[in-house]
């Protein structure tokens, strides 16, 4: 299966403005996984969201501070 990953790691504002990438995307490419990677405090925002398969966590001020989260993040999502 083909996954899509948009990646959003500013504000929750920012991750609002998104979501209606989201439902685009969804509609495009309806048989594709797609992810989002956002910062912890906008979890909340996105975790309902229909159009979203999977949420990856990027705590880039925090736990995956640095080289060390970006490869845990590139891991994650296979590149």
């Amino acid at each position: 299966m083909k996954k899509i990953a948009v990646i959003q790691t500013a504000f929750p504002g920012d991750v609002i403005l998104a979501t209606p990438v989201f439902e685009a995307l969804k509609d495009i490419h309806h048989e594709t996984h797609l992810a989002a990677v956002i910062r912890p405090e906008s979890n909340a925002l996105l975790k309902d969201n229909p159009n979203i398969d999977e949420i990856i966590v990027y705590d880039k001020y925090g736990k995956d501070k640095g080289l060390r989260g970006l490869l845990r993040i590139s891991r994650i999502l296979k590149l």
